[in-house]
């Protein structure tokens, strides 16, 4: 049972509350007693997932969809937002707030995608990409000569966004500081900003990567200047930041309405950079938006050419190596599926070992198979 499902819990008050008092709304607006009822269980419901970290939920029996577009206090996705509920035409239900700040965030990433400067590839920045990468090219996955962390490097220089996702060992640090490296070969004047959801996170950063031009990461937070009182933003789409490129560290822990002020403040010519764990560190705040941006690690024919040629990899076996990155069904490609790479291979420990086999029944959610484990592998103390 969830902490939340207690009665005593806050997170139950509070969805109580709120549903009493959207119930009164909706009667006084006219609706039927039914229908408030109805709006008033789902609202409640919500309430209670948004304290889990959603920011919907789903309305699958079409006559509770037709209740709550009666009850005189839900919005349809078309319309312009004046209620305090949404519900999508896919029956997803939304707070007014959060539909639209996944409907804000989503549009300014696709602006990112389309406006972002992109300097080209020079001879120069190849070299120095095949140079940190070739000699200690190792085995992943279903190919063994591709190499994730190679594609990582390979995508930002020609992705303005990029999501990268991988556990503990997996390199994610590694592969920062290649990347930056080669941007700034293929942009000599490049501004860097490094960013963490955590002030710990921010200091291992720094930490980490020493050496790369003196950059020093700061909080996410202390990037967006906001005020702790107002939690109001100095920099935003009016007085965006002065950079090229920001790097996220920890970026599993943004939640929705962050990153809709994050992506206020980058510049529209700026590129972005995702760092996280998609199984791992869920956001305080509702909405898991790394997990989602990074939920899908396709690429269409152009992309692979182009990583072909940049990583001097054959294209059939990048194309093998982007299918079945996951034995679940993957879900439809989005805009920036191109952007997103699944680190896989652990330095850490070995996939087979005890505590690769743990780890991974952990993450799934298998909770007797992780036990089972912890009893049979000598390696787990």
């Amino acid at each position: 049972m969830s902490p939340v499902d207690a009665d005593n819990h806050p997170g139950q008050l509070l969805a109580h509350a709120l549903a009493t008092r959207l119930e009164r709304w909706s009667l006084q607006s006219g609706a039927k007693t039914q229908h408030a009822q109805a709006a008033a269980q789902w609202a409640k419901r919500l309430s209670l997932a948004s304290s889990e970290g959603h920011v919907c939920v789903v309305v699958e029996e079409p006559e509770h969809r037709a209740a709550l577009m009666a009850s005189g206090i839900v919005n349809g996705h078309t319309e312009p937002l004046r209620l305090p509920l949404v519900l999508d035409g896919d029956g997803r239900l939304y707070f007014h707030r959060s539909f639209d700040d996944e409907r804000h965030v989503a549009r300014r990433l696709i602006q990112a995608l389309q406006h972002a400067h992109m300097p080209p590839v020079t001879e120069a920045t190849v070299a120095l990409l095949r140079e940190r990468f070739e000699p200690s090219a190792a085995p992943l996955g279903a190919a063994p000569t591709v190499d994730r962390q190679m594609l990582a490097v390979a995508t930002a220089l020609s992705q303005p966004v990029v999501v990268l996702s991988g556990g503990p060992g997996t390199g994610k640090t590694t592969t920062l500081a290649a990347m930056l490296a080669c941007m700034k070969v293929q942009d000599p004047s490049l501004r860097a900003g490094l960013a963490a959801t955590t002030g710990k996170a921010a200091a291992r950063m720094t930490a980490a990567l020493a050496g790369q031009d003196g950059l020093q990461a700061r909080t996410v937070h202390a990037w967006l200047g906001i005020n702790h009182q107002t939690g109001q933003a100095r920099f935003n789409a009016k007085n965006p930041l002065a950079l090229d490129v920001l790097v996220i560290d920890e970026a599993s822990m943004l939640d929705l309405a962050l990153m809709r002020q994050l992506m206020d403040a980058l510049p529209l010519h700026a590129r972005l950079v995702l760092l996280g764990d998609k199984d791992q560190l869920a956001a305080v705040q509702a909405g898991a938006v790394f997990a989602e941006l990074a939920a899908t690690a396709t690429m269409d024919g152009p992309t692979i050419a182009r990583l072909s040629k940049l990583c001097n990899v054959p294209a059939p076996q990048l194309q093998s190596a982007f299918q079945g990155t996951d034995a679940a069904p993957q879900p439809p490609p989005t805009p920036l599926a191109n952007g997103v790479i699944w680190l896989m291979h652990s330095h850490r420990f070995d996939a087979q070992s005890g505590i690769g086999q743990l780890a991974a029944q952990v993450r799934d959610g298998q909770a007797d198979a992780a036990l089972a484990y912890a009893k049979k592998f000598p390696d787990i103390k």
